[in-house]
């Protein structure tokens, strides 16, 4: 089996949209129905009158595979909206959930020899979010073939830090075989070599990594905002001396600390965070993928001064975190806008209590090594925590959820809340002790005061509504809608949680030295709400 057997699987795809009431069955009788598409595609963007319109997604791909005795097959989706179910030559084999996380399917035991079929649908009910979601298969698609031993998917976990001697390296990797991770320590036919590359026009480093040790690294070029250095880490798996699998992923350098009282440091330099947050749609383009249209927005914002981003309220797809990496970002990587209690009658609720764990699971595994990621978000606005006392027990069950696939730590656990002026989210914050404030600037004192262990920052600020060029008087009326339909530029449109102004918003972020910084609401403009 040769390497690099990963390749990105968009096309060949057939599209048709159905009602929620449609048996898949019956659909995927119908191929005259299906119409070409190529993914990642979000259906609903399509049919701009019918945005919110209750139906279900059916995807549908002929390939052919050529069996052996040991192969196996794995398709990854990076994104799915919502409750997904696939289907192999007809029969159901898989199914997910939520509509953000990524998720991989083993094909291995329901294919045939020679030609094949995957179908996919997905069941999108309105309304099921607080923004527009997008529906389908709107992230990219991923084939891997894989031999009798494998390196498991994200199962290459690497952890750094920094120490008087340099940086410390340490590493594990997951091996599979038959479908199940096994003990490569028990098989002596294998070995897996770990080789770290640096290249840039001034650096040409190369490290030999070994596994289960603490590798020592000098001389090491340190990732900042600025000079984003990313280093290339492949992983080979030998079998019988044979190269029988590889995975290549980047990884950085950072040294970041997060105090109560003085605030953060990147690379023992203080810094303030300039942060906004984003929704996962691009505007106009739907919530297809696009990693052009990414890139792009990124480096808006970076021109405009950002620092940092917080992506709101869910996981964001692969391409934003390479980007962030590549680009010198800071992210807060975040899983959920709600847990039990649900904001929506047909959102992710639904499935939270049976479901998160493995969510967890595919998010932290998937981001863990990203240098960009520098917070593990495990919620925004969670209702649970205002009005339930098992809030607490369960904020407990989620940050070790997400330490139990980040066991060294790579980023510290935190919620973006609304409620902080209550008890009840107090209580919870006392367990990750890393505190977001959503428009809570003015409680910043009084929390500091009695929680002085805390760790505080604005997750969500500003959320100020204004019209560029438009002034509405007189100045002492406070209007939200005029006539024209426009917000004024005085500062007398307010909403009732917002800021006053972008100048209250920077003077904060300024003058309370303990504050890590602020992440404005929105970087961009988004569809919905």
């Amino acid at each position: 089996m040769g390497m690099d057997m990963k390749k990105k699987w968009n096309d060949g795809w057939l599209f048709y949209k159905g009602k929620i009431e449609d048996d898949t069955t019956a659909v995927l009788q119908q191929k005259e129905k299906f119409l070409p598409v190529r993914l990642p595609h979000d259906y609903l963007i399509e049919e701009l009158t019918k945005l919110y319109e209750d139906s279900s997604g059916f995807y549908r791909k002929e390939f052919c595979i050529r069996k052996t005795d040991h192969g196996r097959w794995f398709v990854t989706f990076d994104g799915v909206y919502m409750d997904s179910t696939v289907y192999l030559n007809g029969e159901q084999i898989f199914e997910w959930k939520y509509g953000y996380s990524s998720f991989t399917v083993d094909l291995t035991k329901y294919l045939r020899d020679g030609q094949n079929e995957i179908a996919v649908r997905c069941n999108y009910q309105c309304p099921n979010s607080r923004w527009y979601s997008g529906a389908g298969i709107y992230r990219n698609v991923w084939l891997r073939e894989c031999g009798e031993y494998y390196l498991v998917e994200d199962g290459v976990y690497v952890h750094t830090g920094k120490t008087e001697k340099g940086y410390e390296l340490t590493l594990s990797t997951e091996v599979g075989s038959n479908g199940e991770c096994i003990d490569k320590e028990k098989e002596k036919n294998i070995r897996i070599q770990h080789c770290l590359k640096c290249r840039t026009e001034d650096t040409d480093l190369t490290y030999t990594i070994k596994e289960k040790e603490t590798n020592i690294l000098r001389n090491v070029i340190e990732w900042d905002f600025d000079h984003p250095v990313l280093y290339e880490l492949e992983t080979l798996l030998y079998v019988d001396g044979k190269i029988q699998d590889r995975q290549v992923c980047r990884i950085g350098f950072k040294d970041i600390v997060l105090t109560p009282d003085k605030g953060a440091f990147l690379n023992g330099r203080p810094f303030k965070i300039h942060g906004v947050c984003e929704h996962h749609d691009l505007g106009a383009l739907g919530a297809a993928v696009s990693e052009t249209a990414i890139r792009r927005r990124l480096g808006c914002l970076k021109e405009m001064g950002a620092n940092a981003i917080r992506g709101s309220h869910n996981m964001m797809a692969p391409e934003y975190l390479d980007a962030m990496d590549e680009m010198g970002f800071l992210f807060i990587s975040e899983g959920f806008d709600m847990w039990k209690r649900p904001k929506n009658p047909f959102d992710y609720a639904r499935f939270f209590e049976e479901w998160h764990g493995r969510d967890i699971a595919s998010w932290i595994r998937r981001d863990r090594n990203h240098v960009c990621v520098f917070m593990w978000s495990i919620g925004n606005e969670i209702y649970d925590t205002h009005v339930d006392a098992s809030a607490v027990t369960l904020t407990r069950e989620l940050m070790e959820e997400v330490y139990l696939h980040d066991a060294l730590k790579n980023a510290p656990v935190t919620v973006g809340s609304n409620y902080m002026a209550w008890d009840g989210a107090r209580k919870c914050a006392q367990v990750y002790k890393l505190a977001g404030f959503n428009y809570g600037e003015k409680l910043y004192e009084e929390v500091h005061r009695e929680h002085p262990d805390w760790i505080l920052y604005g997750s969500e600020t500003s959320s100020i509504v204004q019209s560029r060029g438009i002034y509405h008087f007189p100045l002492r009326a406070s209007v939200l809608c005029e006539e024209d339909l426009q917000c004024s530029s005085l500062g007398n449109s307010q909403t009732s949680w917002g800021a006053a102004s972008y100048e209250a918003c920077v003077c904060v972020d300024r003058d309370i030295p303990y504050s890590l910084g602020q992440f404005i609401w929105s970087g961009h403009d988004y569809i919905g709400e």
